[in-house]
Formats: structure tokens, C-alpha cells, sequence
């Protein structure tokens, strides 16, 4: 028992400090602080500046024969690819609705990994976890954007004549965001073995630290309970197979084929992360007014429950010796 408090009071203080600054975001908007317009600002800034800055200075700093792991990689994509299609079929033999469908498997995989994920994990395994973690990111993002874009065109749902082209055009898309930049410029200047000078140096880790409190003030803002009750039944459904089904399906697996320590996490807290917030993006661009408002519903309401379900699962982990 002793064992089992140590471990959580550890993780408890290693995730709970971010949920509360997505609390004091949505505090901050419901006393009108902020409004909608500084929050999208926000959420632009942090995910056009900073968060490139981010992984720009963590791979360039990084060790990459260290922090690279074909392993990791391989059952990111295998695993994400699974569980993308296991939730598309079973989705598919009790939702008709094509908007609905592509909406549900969109949150059923769809993790916010680059902002709570990537944080959670450095924040429990120290800061020497961080390069392994924002390696992955690349990956991820690449991955969840391109099978967000399959799933919308194969529905039906793409505004383009053709659904090929839609996915071709998103893919293309994905080489021009900035995260994918930043973490091509930094492995580009990590294999020049070019050091930035001290003032450029300590300018971008400034702002590089301020990536995930930008992010998850944010978040925390555009968080509305309203927004659940329009799309409950949706809402529940799509939590429990994203907070619930999902971890269990990468993290079992994960443990029985020997991964521990930082890449545990790492594969943990992919699973373990609610649904990401660029979900609702897609959805409305793609998909359409339902779509959009069936993510929404999803989103709010699995960013809620991951705090129950993250720190017990962290919990169990470290008790179990795996972390």
C-alpha cells in the first residue's frame, strides 16, 4: 500500500499542475478575462511559434543516435494504424450517418500527444525523456493527419470533387505545418553540427517554455460542458473508446512486448491523452456542421475524464515496476 501512494502522490504531481492550468483557462473565459478571439490568437501562436521553436531546440539539442528508436516508431504506426481501423469497423456496424461515422473514428484515435502527452511524460521521467518524446512527434502528427483525411474522404465527406485529391492535398499539407518544419529544421542542424549562438540559444528556449502553458490555457478556454450536451450519447461513446478501449489496446500489448521506462510512457500517454483539439478542425472543415459539433461534444468531455483516468493508469505502471 505504502508502495502503490508513493507512486501516486509521484504522478499525481507529475500530471494534475497542467490540468490546472487548462482550469485556470477555462476559469479565465468564463469570468471574460479573455475572449474567443485572444483565445484563438493564443492557440495560433502557440502552435505556429512555439511549439515549433519547441521541437526545433529539443531535436537540435538532442542525442540522436540515443533518442531514436525504430521500435517505438514501428508500433506507433502499426499500433495507430490497428486501432484506427478496428474503431472505424466496429463504428461502422452501428453508426450510419457518414458525417457521424468519420467524426467518431477521428476521436476514437485521434490523441492530443504534442501538447499534454509530450509534457506529461518529461514532467514524470525528467527532462533527459524529452528528444525521445519529440522525435515522435513528427510521427504522430503525420500519422493522425493523414488517416483524418482517409477517413473523411472515403466517407463521402470531402468538399473536393475527388476524395484522392483531398487526400493528396492534405498530405502535401502536412509537409508546410510548422511543427513538421521546425523538427525537419532541428534534425537538419543536429547532423550539421552547427551551435546556434548563445543569445539566439536562450531567446528560442524561452519561448520554447512557453509552448504547453500557452497550449493548455488555451485548451482550458474553449472548454464548454454546453458543448456536451448537444451531442451526449455521441460524447460518451467516443470518451470511452478514447480514454478507456484505446490506452488498453496499446498499452497491454506494449508491456508484453518488453517496452518500459520512457518509451512505456511515451506509448502510455499516447494512449492515455484525450482527444486532440485539432480533431475539431478537421471535422468541421471536412465533414461538415455534424461532424464539427459531434467532435466538439467528444473533445470537451474526454479532456475532462483523462485527469481520472491518467493519473490511475500512471499509477498502476509505476507499481508495477514498468515506468
Amino acid at each position: 500500500m505504502g508502495l502503490f501512494i508513493e507512486q501516486f502522490i509521484l504522478v499525481f504531481n507529475a500530471v494534475v499542475p497542467f490540468f490546472l492550468i487548462m482550469g485556470l483557462g477555462w476559469f479565465m473565459r468564463r469570468r471574460e478575462l479573455v475572449n474567443d478571439q485572444f483565445l484563438a490568437g493564443l492557440n495560433r501562436v502557440a502552435f505556429v511559434v512555439l511549439f515549433p521553436l519547441m521541437l526545433f531546440m529539443n531535436i537540435y539539442r538532442a542525442d540522436l543516435a540515443a533518442a531514436f528508436n525504430p521500435a517505438l516508431v514501428g508500433y506507433f504506426v502499426i499500433g495507430l494504424s490497428m486501432v484506427y481501423i478496428f474503431v472505424w469497423v466496429i463504428a461502422a456496424r452501428f453508426i450510419k450517418n457518414k458525417q457521424r461515422l468519420a467524426a467518431f473514428v477521428q476521436v476514437g484515435y485521434r490523441s492530443n500527444y504534442m501538447v499534454l502527452a509530450t509534457a506529461i511524460v518529461t514532467s514524470l521521467m525528467g527532462p533527459e525523456s524529452l528528444p525521445q518524446a519529440a522525435l515522435m512527434v513528427p510521427v504522430v502528427v503525420f500519422l493522425q493527419t493523414a488517416l483524418a483525411a482517409t477517413v473523411f474522404a472515403v466517407a463521402g465527406l470531402s468538399k473536393e470533387a475527388s476524395g484522392l485529391e483531398r487526400v493528396k492535398g492534405v498530405l502535401v499539407g502536412v509537409f508546410k505545418m510548422p511543427m513538421i518544419i521546425g523538427s525537419l529544421l532541428g534534425l537538419a542542424v543536429n547532423f550539421s553540427g552547427f551551435t546556434l549562438p548563445v543569445v539566439v540559444d536562450r531567446g528560442f528556449t524561452s519561448l520554447a517554455n512557453m509552448a504547453a502553458p500557452a497550449a493548455l490555457l488555451g485548451i482550458g478556454g474553449v472548454l464548454n460542458l454546453e458543448k456536451v450536451r448537444r451531442q451526449l450519447r455521441f460524447a460518451i461513446a467516443g470518451t470511452a473508446v478514447k480514454n478507456l478501449i484505446v490506452p488498453a489496446a496499446v498499452i497491454i500489448p506494449a508491456v508484453f512486448l518488453g517496452f518500459s521506462g520512457v518509451e512505456l510512457a511515451i506509448i502510455a500517454m499516447f494512449g492515455l491523452a484525450p482527444v486532440a483539439t485539432a480533431s475539431y478542425v478537421t471535422a468541421l472543415e471536412m465533414g461538415g456542421s455534424e461532424a464539427g459539433e459531434c467532435t466538439a461534444s467528444t473533445l470537451v468531455l474526454s479532456n475532462v475524464v483523462s485527469l481520472f483516468t491518467i493519473v490511475p493508469s500512471l499509477t498502476i505502471l509505476g507499481v508495477l515496476g514498468l515506468l
